[in-house]
């Protein structure tokens, strides 16, 4: 690297000193841009770190107070008087600050909290060695207490208000006075406690029971939820025969554990005739004010199946988010005549219990519409738009009860009703009806079965469906259960062998079962324990060989599912929602 060449110094230029003048060259009187930048930056980092040292540096007070704080809560502070047996008083704060106390109870409060840790795992080895079932019976007892200091918190629902009970005759007894008789009521009671005892034993809590299989079964009906349909359905049945004993055993199940919030997709229809009027029943017999209460709490749950365009309810609700549709199946997802026009009932004795007018005006509305809408060929149509409002297809089911009601096949001094709304409802044109079933040969083959062999269960269905004869066919030979066809006092020897068939080809060792086609000598059982046949097949046929004083009729109406409710007087009442009477 060379070395830059330097000036001779006869070539520089060298200024010339004036006498006086400093030897120093002359300094400038302001600063560059660039130092300027840097002061002002060593300046804001100075004030900066000030101002942090003095609001983030620790201080010793405001800690000390921290400290005294964390005390009083890991600690808990005790003040004079509140330890009478106590000679010595710890008091926390400041004044007081002992450190050897302090020690003292850190130790304390450490011992504590491994005592509990080892109290705990020592719990955990003794569930482990539990077996499933006390397991499942803890947790149970844990959830019901659970939920009762969740109602004691919360208040717990409103209780209703007192209502005064109507006049309640021939709840009990009923005893015939011949005895043959009473031996043919007894074999049905006995057939009773064999359905229910099996019940009770294979599918205890389930909806219903598969007899064969000997374990629980439900239906879409129900949803996905295992909510004692059959132990609902078969209260009233067991008070009436006087199963006392196995009518308590259903109430401590329903108390302890009959459950509506949960997530599933029920029939409003099935809920309604089933549960909310079983219930009810159950109530009006025993008086036990549970009955009442879940059956208010279920009605709520069934409101929502209203909030549609006409007032109509869907046939489907959510329980728990209230959403409710129609089956797909329905006319083009309309509801059905014969579900929600059997809801009256039982709505008008909800609003009569609470007080509450929404029941009775839900009722109402869907009378008042139908009065005002038009019937083709002067039927109504079993279907119905719940958002259009306009009729879908028309079969006649929806006049079955109307029909059996008016002229049911029993003498005049039992007459069975199975009237699930007022006839009045809708005025009927009772010629349209007769000429559409008059010209079949319902009534003709009805006869011809009497006539052929005794012993032996008739069809559930005997009538046609114009248009669909392969369904027709399908139905015609079966019997699930229903009481309809086989329920004929007008002579007792018919109702012993109804009796007879039934207990021969429907009973097995796990209960009853259903048979697929009863025209052939070896019936194929459909393996299902209908929840209908303890509510109403066995309670029909009990009551048909009872006295008339049990459950007179003057005081007494069945709903669709034979459940037993008191004769309201409208005259005599006035439900809140409701127009006076005149």
């Amino acid at each position: 690297m060379t070395t830059p060449a330097l000036l001779p110094l006869s070539g520089r230029r060298i200024p010339t000193l004036s006498p006086g003048a400093s030897s120093f060259p002359h300094h400038r009187a302001t600063l560059r841009l660039s130092e300027k930048f840097i002061l002002l930056l060593i300046l804001s980092a100075f004030i900066t770190l000030c101002f942090g040292a003095f609001f983030f540096l620790p201080d010793n007070s405001k800690q000390k107070r921290f400290d005294l704080g964390l005390e009083d809560v890991l600690i808990p502070h005790i003040e004079p008087g509140k330890e009478g047996k106590h000679s010595q008083v710890i008091i926390h704060g400041p004044g007081g600050h002992d450190e050897h106390r302090h020690k003292q109870e850190e130790e304390s409060l450490r011992d504590k909290i491994r005592a509990d840790h080892e109290r705990a795992l020592q719990e955990a080895k003794e569930k482990l060695r539990k077996s499933k079932e006390e397991l499942h019976a803890e947790i149970q007892t844990e959830k019901s207490k659970l939920a009762e200091d969740l109602k004691r918190r919360d208040g717990g629902p409103k209780p209703l208000p007192p209502v005064p009970l109507p006049k309640l005759l021939g709840i009990n007894d009923g005893d015939p006075a011949d005895p043959d008789v009473k031996e043919k009521r007894d074999k049905i009671r006995e057939m009773m406690k064999h359905a229910w005892d099996s019940y009770r034993q294979y599918g205890w809590g389930h909806n219903e029971l598969k007899p064969l299989a000997k374990k629980g079964h439900s239906t879409n009906i129900f949803g996905n939820s295992q909510m004692g349909a059959t132990i609902v359905d078969a209260l009233d049945t067991l008070f009436i025969m006087g199963l006392r004993d196995e009518f308590k055993d259903g109430q401590e199940w329903i108390e302890q554990n009959l459950d509506f919030g949960v997530n599933a997709e029920v029939s409003v229809f099935e809920v309604n005739i089933r549960f909310i009027g079983g219930l009810l029943a159950a109530y009006y017999l025993s008086g036990q004010e549970v009955f009442k209460v879940k059956a208010v709490q279920l009605a709520e749950k069934l409101l929502p199946a209203f909030n549609t365009p006409t007032g109509i309810p869907w046939a489907m609700v959510n329980l728990k988010s209230g959403v409710g549709r129609n089956w797909g199946w329905a006319s083009a997802g309309s509801s059905i005549l014969a579900e929600f026009g059997t809801l009256h009932m039982e709505f008008v004795h909800l609003t009569y219990l609470t007080g509450n007018p929404a029941y009775y005006q839900k009722v109402m509305h869907i009378r008042k519409l139908l009065a005002k809408m038009d019937r083709p060929n002067g039927l109504y149509p079993n279907y119905l738009n719940p958002r259009t409002g306009r009729w879908g297809q028309r079969p006649l089911t929806f006049y079955v009860h109307v029909f059996l009601s008016l002229f049911p096949p029993l003498s005049p001094s039992f007459p069975l009703p199975l009237l699930p709304f007022s006839v009045s409802l809708f005025y009927l044109p009772l010629s349209s009806v007769i000429n559409e079933w008059t010209n079949s040969d319902w009534l003709m083959e009805a006869q011809q079965q009497q006539q052929e062999e005794e012993e032996r269960l008739r069809p559930q269905l005997l009538f046609s469906v114009p248009g669909d004869a392969g369904l027709r066919q399908a139905e015609q030979s079966m019997w699930a259960g229903a009481p309809d066809r086989q329920i004929d006092r007008s002579c007792l020897s018919a109702l012993v062998h109804a009796v007879q068939a039934i207990d021969k080809y429907c009973r097995v060792s796990g209960g009853f079962s259903g048979v697929k086609d009863v025209y052939s000598s070896n019936p194929t059982y459909d393996d299902v324990q209908q929840s209908f046949f303890l509510a109403e097949t066995l309670k029909y046929l009990y009551l048909l060989f009872s006295s008339d004083d049990l459950l007179p009729l003057e005081s007494w109406v069945f709903n669709t599912e034979a459940h037993p409710l008191p004769v309201l007087h409208m005259a005599n009442i006035t439900l809140p929602g409701s127009e006076p009477q005149r």
